[in-house]
């Protein structure tokens, strides 16, 4: 195996100073601040230009006119739009006033014949029944 040549190495180590390295990596800062320096300012500039561009829009007058024919025939387009969406709306009234009455005289119909979920004459004596049946029971197998 070859030894590595370390005399450059050792050179470049006598030759050392931290000094200058100090001074060669501070240059180098100044550098850099100064790129980003350059960079804030033309940053500013372009700033500065987008806003001038946005103002002199923001002023600007766009020349545009509608023809009074033309607003009438719009004005006509949303009365009968308007008309159309109050005549819907009455109908789908109608139909629910119509579906309201129908369910009103099924439920009447269904209490005259004591049928439904409600308590009927029928009901209440199979509940009367069945509690007295569970008291029965209960109170018969308390004494067992």
């Amino acid at each position: 195996m070859k030894q590595p040549d370390t005399a450059a190495l050792r050179e470049r180590l006598a030759n050392y100073t931290p000094e200058e390295e100090t001074d060669r990596r501070i240059a180098e800062l100044r550098d850099l601040l100064k790129e980003i320096s350059a960079v804030k300012d033309s940053m500013a500039d372009i700033i500065t230009g987008f806003t001038h561009a946005v103002a002199d829009l923001q002023k600007k007058d766009i020349g545009a006119r509608v023809h009074p024919d033309t607003l009438k025939a719009l004005n006509e387009i949303c009365t009968n739009f308007v008309v159309e969406v109050g005549k819907q709306l009455m109908a789908h009234r109608d139909r629910q006033l119509e579906l309201q009455k129908k369910h009103e005289e099924r439920i009447a119909r269904m209490l005259k014949r004591n049928k439904g979920v409600w308590v009927s004459d029928g009901w209440m004596k199979i509940l009367i029944v069945c509690i007295l049946l569970y008291t029965g029971i209960s109170f018969i197998h308390s004494f067992l």
